[in-house]
């Protein structure tokens, strides 16, 4: 999942820590530990980084929007990035993977954005 996010140029900075073929024109989610707020840019508006990438795609922001992570339903992650993670039970598999604590009650991102 992701292993940081950071602010250049007024854009948000997604790095994943898997390798992920971004397609153009695709729209992607993610889910992120934690009510956050991202930056909508004057053009564009994320950078995402995968692992072993040295140049970023480039995203804009669709949507998004905090939930309990158990008031989840399928359609919040048809389209996760991750191919395991586009079913509540991997989803939920992948944040466990990724937070040894992490906890059903607790509060989620989903960015949604589209590679441009």
């Amino acid at each position: 999942m992701l292993w940081g996010v950071l602010i250049q140029n007024n854009m948000e900075t997604l790095n994943f820590k898997q390798k992920v073929d971004f397609k153009q024109g695709e729209v992607y989610s993610v889910c992120l530990r934690g009510a956050r707020r991202y930056s909508k840019g004057a053009d564009f508006d994320l950078y995402l980084y995968s692992r072993d990438v040295e140049t970023p795609e480039i995203g804009n922001i669709i949507s998004q929007k905090q939930f309990r992570f158990c008031d989840l339903n399928e359609s919040h992650c048809v389209d996760n990035y991750d191919d395991l993670a586009k079913t509540i039970d991997g989803l939920k598999d992948a944040m466990n993977n990724c937070y040894d604590d992490f906890e059903l009650n607790e509060i989620v991102t989903i960015l949604r954005f589209v590679v441009v």
